[in-house]
């Protein structure tokens, strides 16, 4: 039975080697309501017990037909499909999915025989009285070459339908040759019906055919999302930590920096705790006196700026920070990679938005979506940092 594997929604489409058909003028009109009771009546018809097929009826004014199913590899495949995480919108004869995609390409005359080849001496035969399908057999070759050389009753059409033309000898009577393969017509008509754009002759997914387990297909989807949102946590964690890190080691490099800035300041003292603290004390202590007021350096936090500086990294979009260099009140260097261009565009706006003045950004496209960006000279455009 063929399938569409590379979608998760799919219509199983049935062969006809699985299908038995019967017009319902052998069944009175009381034995075609229940399928209990007209299965017991054409199971002298069909080479399986009433339990082994389920059946349905395609029927017009006054004829139609009996379609009828084997249920044993149908329901094998159903099975099959649910644990690999298939939804099965519909059960249908793949003949049945062609040729209402023929019928709709074609605008096929409402009486016709049709001749539709499903492999290589299998071919389905079909006679459309109304726009009804009243009549289906498969046959093989030879049988389409003897039928195709009878004559044909007006006012009836004729079809043959085919991926390769085919030889029927210069007799045969005048027949419209149609270049489509049964697989093809079937895959147009199932996406069709997968959109809601189109509903099968007969959908044989029921009672006789059903989901064992109706939540059975959401299983593979859902432990898919499970672990592709354990791997996303993951992957956001070692990003965190490593921002982390980062900053880290721009707090240590930032405490050392302060360390030897206070030894060259004040060499015989004892280094403090808080040295921001210990500095703006003593510039307050030189400028009072006047006595050191060229030695005590006034301090530009690095802390500061930084912190200002991640405030202003926005949430959204995706961007990595490669290079950041702060001296004193000034970034005097920002580089990194952002994923597209409208992410950069983000980190840009965000800059501003917090008060952030810089020269022009440099931007260099690196592939088709990766953008490496510079800014230089960043500074809070209110004052200088100096806390």
């Amino acid at each position: 039975m063929r399938k569409r594997r590379e979608l998760n929604a799919m219509v199983l489409r049935i062969p006809s080697r699985y299908v038995f058909s019967l017009p319902t003028a052998l069944l009175s009109r009381s034995e075609r309501k229940r399928e209990a009771d007209r299965n017991y009546c054409i199971e002298q018809f069909v080479p399986l017990n009433a339990e082994e097929f389920t059946s349905q009826i395609i029927e017009g004014n006054d004829q139609g037909l009996v379609i009828a199913v084997t249920l044993e590899p149908v329901n094998d495949l159903m099975n099959k499909l649910e644990w690999e995480g298939k939804w099965v919108g519909a059960v249908v004869p793949e003949f049945l999915l062609a040729l209402q995609s023929l019928q709709r390409k074609q605008r096929l005359e409402a009486d016709h025989e049709i001749y539709l080849q499903e492999a290589s001496d299998i071919w389905n035969f079909g006679l459309v009285h109304d726009g009804l399908l009243v009549r289906w057999e498969w046959i093989s070759f030879h049988e389409v070459v003897s039928r195709l050389s009878e004559t044909l009753p007006l006012p009836l059409k004729r079809y043959v339908v085919a991926s390769d033309v085919i030889e029927v000898g210069s007799d045969a009577p005048s027949f419209e040759f149609l270049p489509f393969s049964q697989t093809q017509l079937a895959d147009e008509e199932e996406i069709q019906v997968l959109q809601g754009r189109s509903v099968p002759i007969v959908d044989f997914r029921g009672a006789k055919v059903p989901a064992k387990n109706p939540l059975r297909a959401m299983v593979l989807p859902a432990t898919i999302f499970l672990y592709s949102t354990i791997i996303a946590l993951s992957i956001a964690s070692v990003y965190f930590f490593e921002g982390a890190r980062l900053v880290n080691e721009i707090a240590s490099s930032c405490r050392q920096e302060q360390e030897d800035l206070f030894r060259t300041a004040f060499p015989n003292s004892r280094i403090p705790v808080d040295i921001p603290s210990r500095f703006r004390s003593e510039a307050k202590k030189a400028e009072v006196s006047g006595l050191q007021a060229e030695k005590a350096p006034k301090l530009e936090s690095v802390t500061v700026v930084l912190n200002y500086f991640l405030r202003a990294v926005p949430d959204k979009g995706a961007y990595r920070f490669d290079t950041l260099r702060i001296d004193g009140s000034t970034i005097s260097r920002c580089n990194g990679i952002a994923e597209s261009l409208a992410d950069f565009e983000t980190l840009l706006k965000s800059f501003r938005a917090n008060d952030f003045v810089f020269p022009n950004p440099s931007l260099n496209q690196l592939g088709d979506s990766h953008y490496g960006f510079q800014f230089d000279s960043m500074q809070k455009g209110t004052s200088q940092v100096t806390q």
